[in-house]
C-alpha cells in the first residue's frame, strides 16, 4: 500500500502482479493514469483506491477487463470526464 507518497505519473511493475485483489493508491498526487498501467493485474484487482490524487480524466481502456472490480473510489480528484 502506497499512502502520501510522490508518484507522478503513475508506474506500476509489470511482473508478479497478475494474482493481486486490491490496491490503494489515495493520496500520492498522481496526475495522470495511462491505459496500460494496470494491465497485469486486470483479472485479479476486486478494489482500486485512487482517491485524493490530481487526476483530472480516466483514460478509455484504463479499467478495460477489470471484470472482478467491485470497489472504485475516485472521490477527492479534479476529474473532468470519465470514460464511456
Amino acid at each position: 500500500m502506497l499512502l502520501h507518497e510522490l508518484i507522478c505519473p503513475l508506474i506500476v511493475p509489470q511482473d508478479g502482479l497478475s494474482s493481486l485483489q486490491a490496491l490503494t493508491l489515495a493520496n500520492n498526487r498522481l496526475e495522470a493514469l495511462e491505459s496500460s498501467s494496470l494491465l497485469p493485474a486486470r483479472r485479479s484487482l476486486r478494489a482500486l483506491s485512487l482517491s485524493g490524487n490530481r487526476l483530472r480524466s480516466v483514460p478509455e481502456g484504463a479499467l478495460e477487463g477489470m471484470d472482478k472490480l467491485a470497489s472504485l473510489a475516485l472521490d477527492g480528484n479534479e476529474l473532468e470526464e470519465l470514460p464511456g
